[in-house]
């Protein structure tokens, strides 16, 4: 038991008068949490989550220089690092790195989660400098040690100054590159050397593919553990697994929320062992008497100098079998949130599989419907369009999307100017199939993108583009761009106040940031689903070659020397309509603000006489009209078409 053999290490210390050498005991004693923080406001109770005095032992003992925790999302990672930071900053001072994925992570975590920590903890509010200039948000001082606060994306706060010891969270959102510096988590870990045997580093993160960061770092680790509990009937040790936890929907399709709220309500778990069901409150119990072994069930070696702990969500006692479920049936229906669940949840891994290429005519014939092109497919609950930006035009696709997302082409083609970008977006409206009120459909979201071609020695697409959105009515069409890295994050934004050719933009401008390898990987999942299964991507009837082979113009391919796995482009085709398919995916995602979860019903559908009415009317500056939705809220503002 891994508790026990680090205990033999820190035991002749742990009676020094005053001190603890022990960081679970010194947060049982000292930390305060807040409200702000976590449901148990209070005193710190490491009985609540068993699971964390393994890792929290592990930093005390001497040995041990590297901790990894690829832990699930939502299963105390932070608060263990906020343990053993106060613990350092108390009883084995040294100077602190704490590195995040972002500048804006940082002063966030500084402000609700570090600062908080240490002005409730009585033994760290007494050490802080009394000088306000010494105590900030990212560099905090106290009587014999400094804490520094620096993001991945900045090179120069990771390459300065000597630490002791080092915490890096999230790395799996890490960029790759950190300027031109390299790897930041190997850059930030050059900075202790000067402690060649007292140094410590924790990293933190959910997994990603294979090849991330955190799972690179745990499988270089002496001893990967992972948490066994006892079965409550016949006390065999074992893994808490997904494929134990059983359900019955009856007769309704997974797609359907009734069987995700008939999953939660029946789900079980059932040991492997014996076959018997282990309650909620069982569960519970059996972490008390858990302990971190070896996959094979074997203990680790007490002299190892680098562990990995590995956990899923399945153990949280906040969490019941049947969320597990529901969840689970939720995040099937789209790759994207399938993803999310298997990292997050399940902290397994994604499998970037390498993608084949595909017989444009084979997909064409077996993924084509029935619906003429310029239709929209009947229940339809939105149409968005994905716009690429190319120096003589616009290439872009229209696609409608049902509610269990299965998805059907809609319109494609060019544009040749802005102002025809403005005529799709905001007037264009499509039929809906065979509607005998002969109702229409418009655009409710549109991703441009922002790219930077350029004709001659003009201005940049860029900097029109920008033009373009500023004058444009907000909440409708969004600008986009491809993120330089994979990011572990399908879609974030970044706030632009420059030009290209570096003048001011009034304002701003805010531009979403796009993974586009893990959007590939949806489309090409979305390609692989059966026609008539839920997520299915089709086409309609009149779908061309010129499409056909725009979309299937990149396929990913595996180094069989390096093992890494990239994109590449056919020769002979164009990709415009597959990074047009990409952003109009990218508006129904749901790290797009919410995207298509944020509906409660369909889109609002105009009469064919609303239309007419509005093309012979000079679009209104100012005044806007409310289209409600079904089921709506009109006090938000995400859920309001607006013309004109």
């Amino acid at each position: 038991m891994i508790q026990t053999a680090i205990l033999r290490q820190i035991w002749p210390q742990a009676w020094t008068l005053g001190l603890t050498r022990n960081v679970a005991i010194w947060a049982d004693k000292h930390r305060r949490l807040t409200k702000h923080s976590s449901q148990y406001a209070g005193r710190w109770k490491t009985s609540r989550f068993p699971y964390q005095k393994g890792v929290m032992d592990a930093f005390s003992s001497l040995k041990i220089r590297l901790i990894v925790l690829s832990w699930a999302t939502q299963t105390g990672k932070t608060e263990l690092q906020l343990n053993c930071m106060g613990y350092a900053i108390d009883e084995q001072p040294g100077p602190i790195l704490c590195v995040y994925p972002s500048e804006k992570i940082v002063k966030k975590v500084s402000t609700t989660r570090i600062q908080p920590m240490i002005n409730g903890a009585v033994p760290l509010r007494d050490k802080k400098h009394p000088s306000p200039d010494r105590f900030k948000l990212e560099e905090m001082h106290f009587l014999d040690c400094i804490l520094y606060l620096a993001s991945a994306q900045v090179p120069g706060d990771l390459a300065s100054m000597p630490i002791q010891y080092l915490f890096a969270d999230e790395v799996g959102k890490f960029p790759v590159y950190s300027g031109k510096e390299g790897d930041p988590v190997k850059l930030a870990m050059e900075r202790q050397k000067a402690f060649p045997f007292t140094s410590k580093t924790v990293l933190v993160s959910s997994p990603t593919t294979p090849d991330g960061p955190i799972s690179r770092f745990f499988n270089s680790c002496q001893e990967r553990l992972q948490y066994f509990i006892p079965c409550p009937h016949c006390q065999t040790m074992q893994i808490i697994d997904f494929d134990q936890i059983k359900w019955d929907t009856g007769d309704l399709d997974s797609s359907d929320p009734n069987a995700w709220r008939e999953a939660k309500r029946t789900a079980q778990y059932f040991c492997p062992s014996c076959g018997a069901a282990i309650s909620d409150q069982e569960k519970v119990a059996a972490l008390q008497h858990g302990e971190w072994l070896r996959e094979d069930g074997t203990p680790p070696d007490p002299e190892a100098e680098s562990i990995g702990f590995k956990l899923s969500s399945l153990y949280s006692p906040l969490i019941s079998w049947g969320a597990v479920a529901a969840e689970f049936l939720q995040a099937k229906q789209d790759p994207a949130t399938l993803m999310v669940f298997l990292n997050g949840w399940l902290c397994q891994e994604w499998e970037d599989a390498a993608i084949e290429k595909k017989d444009p005519h084979v997909l064409l014939q077996s993924n084509a419907t029935e619906y003429p092109a310029r239709t929209v497919p009947k229940d339809s609950w939105v149409l968005t369009a994905g716009i690429d930006c190319q120096a003589a035009g616009f290439y872009f696709v229209v696609r409608a999307w049902f509610r269990e997302r299965t998805s059907v082409l809609v319109d494609y083609g060019f544009l040749p100017s802005f102002k025809d970008v403005e005529e799709l977006v905001f007037n264009r409206a499509y039929p809906i199939h065979q509607d005998p009120l002969d109702r229409r459909m418009g655009i409710w979201r549109a991703c441009l993108d922002t790219g930077g071609t350029r004709i001659d020695d003009g201005p940049s697409m860029t900097e029109g583009a920008y033009n373009f959105l500023r004058s444009m009515p907000k909440g409708r069409i969004f600008g986009i761009k491809g993120a330089s890295w994979k990011t572990g994050v399908r879609v974030t934004y970044k706030n632009f106040d420059r030009y290209p050719n570096g003048k001011p933009i009034p304002g701003g401008l805010t531009v979403f940031l796009l993974d586009t390898n893990a959007f590939k990987e949806a489309l090409h999942y979305r390609l692989s689903i059966e026609p008539e299964k839920p997520g299915a991507f089709l086409f309609h009837a009149e779908t061309g070659e010129d499409y056909i082979e725009g979309l299937l113009s990149e396929y990913k391919r595996r180094d069989t020397k390096t093992g890494k796995e990239t994109w590449v482009q056919i020769r002979g085709r164009e990709n415009h309509y597959l990074d047009s398919e990409i952003y109009a995916m990218a508006a129904v995602d749901t790290q797009m603000m919410g995207g298509l979860d944020l509906l409660k019903g369909p889109m609002a559908i105009l009469q064919s006489d609303q239309i007419e009415t509005q093309k012979q009317q000079p679009p209104p500056q100012k005044r806007k009209i409310w289209l409600p939705q079904p089921g709506g809220n009109r006090g938000t503002e995400e859920k309001r078409r607006w013309l004109g």
